[in-house]
């Protein structure tokens, strides 16, 4: 079975997505492990299977998009004259 996949993920729920970042729903939070380093999550809605996680911290914004049914997510960051694009998997601890 393919990791993330069977039941939905609930809102009570931590996952951890690309390079180690916790995702608390609860907390509204978005953790770096390796560095400590954290980040409120300012809104998170469902729609269509999917939830969608959005925040802003310095001159940084971000939005994360998480499949429900499977756990793969997307996220965009961007800044003063840089984006990043990020695809990948989360999973429950």
């Amino acid at each position: 079975m393919e990791q993330g996949q069977g039941t939905p993920w609930r809102a009570n729920e931590a996952m951890i997505c690309w390079s180690r970042r916790i995702v608390n729903l609860t907390g509204k939070t978005v953790r770096n492990d390796e560095s400590g380093r954290e980040s409120p999550i300012r809104d998170i809605r469902r729609a269509n299977g999917r939830i969608v996680l959005q925040g802003a911290e310095g001159e940084r914004s971000w939005i994360l998009t998480i499949r429900e049914d499977r756990g793969k997510m997307w996220a965009a960051v961007t800044g003063d004259e840089e984006a990043f694009v990020i695809s990948g998997v989360c999973v429950r601890p």
